[in-house]
């Protein structure tokens, strides 16, 4: 069964390691900065698709232990890429990792690259080229303390709390799984919502969309794993028609329930961006903004509690307030 390796900022490993054995996942291992897990590739494409948390989603092709550069080639050299992508594909190699023969990652990324290409060669004749900025399949390698090598296939593409709703943002931007993280750890699960110093919105886009079910990754344009050998094209239309239908039907039960997210902030410049952060997102019937100071903060719902984002409180805590009450 591939095993698989799901990287988050530290401190997330927790909701990362329940999330995933939400989403079905198998052997699910907490580490830091991330979590390992089990299961085909059809999961992780979910995985992708519905973590709030993690950065990466990366599928392990190999291990070796390396105590030389020659060995780092000859490891590396040895694993079938020929599985997963072909020479007519371009790539790109990130290395991490240091120890008292591979001190430099450009260089150890280099001789990873050096021993993918020349096995290409040798089966196909011809080579993978390289793509810094763009390429189809991104390798990463990862040098443990103990000179183990790990060297996996990116499924993410672009980093996962990059949800592309927000293409604009603030002087001080906070990621989008961080937000969400904030939000979990809230114990938020559904009602209105106000923050206070929104910026450009993203703690209330993530709370919406938490409260909608509305998947992470379905504004996303592509995901790495779409240019692997085995990726199910049909299989992932379904699964995102799913997560659509999923979403139209949440953020309805939420209009239902009159449920609301306000966002208020002195800056109306950064609460443009913000606006159009949320109609990215399809959150225009739920999430409304307003410019103004703190301290003339007014409560904005009338007919139900709500939760207020307190900034200055220990992790951003939401707390639950009566309709009288303002914050």
């Amino acid at each position: 069964m591939p095993k698989f390796f799901a990287t988050c900022p530290k401190g997330l490993e927790g909701l990362l390691n329940a999330e995933l054995v939400q989403l079905g996942a198998e052997s699910v291992k907490e580490t830091v900065a991330g979590v390992s897990f089990s299961g085909d590739l059809n999961l992780a494409v979910r995985v992708c698709l519905w973590t709030r948390f993690a950065t990466r989603v990366l599928l392990t092709i190999g291990s070796f232990h390396t105590d030389s550069d020659i060995e780092l080639y000859n490891g590396a050299y040895s694993l079938h890429y020929e599985d997963y992508f072909s020479s007519d594909q371009t790539i790109s190699v990130d290395f991490n990792g240091q120890n008292s023969f591979i001190n430099n990652t450009l260089y150890g990324a280099l001789r990873v690259k050096d021993a993918l290409c020349d096995r290409f060669v040798k089966l196909t004749g011809s080579r993978p080229n390289v793509d810094r900025e763009n390429p189809d399949v991104c390798i990463n390698a990862h040098l443990d303390k103990k000179n183990n090598v790990t060297i996996s296939l990116d499924l993410s593409g672009k980093a996962l709390h990059r949800r592309e709703y927000r293409t604009e943002a603030g002087i001080a931007p906070l990621k989008e799984n961080l937000a969400a993280a904030i939000v979990a750890r809230s114990g938020y699960v559904s009602g209105s919502v106000v923050d206070p110093m929104c910026g450009s919105g993203t703690l209330l886009i993530e709370a919406a969309m938490k409260a909608a079910d509305i998947a992470p990754g379905l504004f996303r344009s592509s995901y790495g794993f779409e240019k692997l050998k085995d990726f199910d094209a049909v299989e992932f239309t379904h699964y995102k028609r799913e997560a659509h239908a999923r979403a139209e039907a949440g953020k309805q039960r939420l209009i239902d329930a009159r449920v609301s997210f306000y966002g208020f902030d002195r800056d109306p410049a950064v609460l443009e961006k913000a606006v159009q952060n949320v109609e990215r997102a399809g959150l225009s019937q739920l999430i409304k903004f307003t410019a103004g100071d703190l301290h003339e903060l007014k409560n904005p719902v009338t007919s139900h509690s709500v939760s207020v984002l307190k900034r200055n409180s220990p992790a951003g805590r939401l707390r639950s307030f009566r309709p009288r009450r303002i914050y």
